[in-house]
């Protein structure tokens, strides 16, 4: 976004109540626009707060009662967009991304001959993206079957957009959503009152980024939809989006009745295998180690007659790990081998297959399986 452009949309924000802590200003010094300290910004100091009236009003429109969130709040979006008379009157939108920018970087726009490639690297990825498509056509189904007078183009911009700066249940915030990412270094939290507020999780000094956090996302659904991949960052790998069991004899389907009975499962069946993934928030391994839940689903899994094992347990948590190495073969290939436009995946897999040895090295290591325990939560 060109500063003129948030210029005119910080002026809005600020007159309808939106207060910006004077320390910080837009700024682009590497020609990636971002908000940087002017001076000391302590941890815990309050970075911004946009009233919550200026998120979009979905509720302004009649929908059936089955309607998600995510598609009321793209059609709000993109009716005030082919409505506005106006630049002012969709001001809140000025940050969304063109189509034209998205169609050079959105895997929506994948070719057959690239997904091929990336499948070569990773078949995970690969049925990420096959994935997030699918979500996003029928997002973009729902809506045309809702009103079809508004142009598809307008509503696929929407969506795309949403999937990479919708704040939480709250969709899109104005200036908020000019913060970059980072899992180690920002945060946000949307208080209980009026305000949707950005907090600075670390001390900032003259000249630093400030960042806020988009949340815990997987860190290949992270590179799918925000359209790059910061190899610095933190990183999260969640169980249910890299991990599918499947049901090939009886020991294994009393292991997922047994599951059933603690975890929320998603079961599917293709062909003639029945395949389940474990689908918790809280499950997942992070640079620190794994979750404590996670630790608590390997000690369940391997336990007996009510004996728990520790030393099960970790060879539980090494197999989860050797069955994402598996799908990753980054090392075949050179940075060159995929499309240019598509080289974030080849720095995510590299930065994953890191992840993973460091992982195994811990998990390896003798000790209280617990110390493991990542306090990322």
């Amino acid at each position: 976004m060109v500063m003129n452009t948030y210029q005119a949309q910080l002026d809005w924000a600020v007159s309808n109540g939106a207060e910006i802590n004077k320390k910080i200003s837009r700024q682009a010094p590497d020609g990636i626009f971002g908000f940087y300290a002017n001076d000391t910004i302590n941890a815990g100091e309050t970075l911004v707060k946009i009233p919550k009236s200026l998120a979009i009003n979905h509720k302004a429109h009649d929908f059936p009662t089955n309607t998600s969130l995510t598609v009321r709040q793209v059609y709000a979006s993109a009716k005030l967009l082919s409505d506005a008379a106006n630049e002012k009157e969709s001001i809140s939108l000025l940050m969304l991304e063109p189509l034209y920018i998205l169609e050079k970087l959105s895997t929506y726009f994948i070719s057959e001959k690239e997904l091929k490639i990336i499948a070569e690297l990773s078949q995970t990825l690969a049925n990420e993206i096959k994935k997030q498509n699918n979500e996003t056509d029928a997002i973009l189904g729902a809506l045309r079957d809702f009103d079809s007078t508004v142009d598809k183009d307008l509503y696929l911009r929407c969506i795309l957009n949403f999937k990479s700066r919708a704040i939480g249940k709250s969709g899109f915030i104005p200036i908020i959503e000019g913060f970059n990412h980072s899992s180690e270094y920002g945060d946000f939290f949307d208080s209980r009152n009026d305000y949707i507020t950005a907090v600075a999780k670390k001390s900032c000094r003259p000249g630093e980024q400030v960042f806020i956090s988009y949340g815990r996302l997987d860190m290949m659904t992270h590179a799918v939809n925000y359209n790059y991949f910061d190899p610095s960052d933190s990183h999260f790998l969640n169980l249910s989006k890299r991990v599918e069991f499947i049901i090939t004899n009886q020991r294994e389907r009393a292991m997922a009745e047994k599951l059933q009975r603690n975890y929320k499962l998603t079961i599917t069946r293709d062909a003639a295998l029945l395949k389940y993934r474990i689908n918790e928030p809280n499950i997942f391994f992070t640079e620190q180690g794994p979750s404590e839940e996670l630790i608590n689903l390997a000690i369940h899994m391997t336990s007996h007659n009510g004996e728990k094992c520790e030393e099960s347990a970790r060879k539980y948590l090494l197999s989860l790990i050797q069955k994402m190495q598996k799908s990753n073969h980054v090392q075949d290939f050179s940075a060159r081998y995929l499309p240019r436009r598509f080289k974030r995946f080849y720095h995510m897999l590299v930065k994953e297959q890191k992840l993973l040895g460091k992982l195994t090295n811990q998990i390896s290591a003798k000790g209280p399986i617990f110390a493991l325990a990542s306090n990322t939560q």
